[in-house]
């Protein structure tokens, strides 16, 4: 996982879990150091997988919550 660094909790998702990297400025220099912190990872595709799914899944997590969001607005 590749993200912009201050993208809501992303950087810690990605530093805590160590499944990806942060691009911290949109430079030549800041996608060097984000190709390194890749290089470094061990095999993260499992762990990145099991974090996107607990994060953002659209059936188990973001519909819950959308869905919740949008009553508590409706007063429903």
């Amino acid at each position: 996982m590749v993200a912009n660094s201050g993208i809501g909790d992303v950087d810690n998702l990605i530093n805590g879990h160590a499944v990806g990297a942060i691009v911290r400025e949109l430079s030549d220099e800041g996608y060097s150091e984000a190709i390194d912190q890749i290089a470094r990872l061990e095999d993260p595709s499992e762990e990145c997988r099991r974090v996107a799914r607990e994060h953002f899944d659209l059936e188990q997590v973001g519909g819950v919550r959308y869905r919740r969001l949008y009553r508590n607005l409706l007063d429903v």
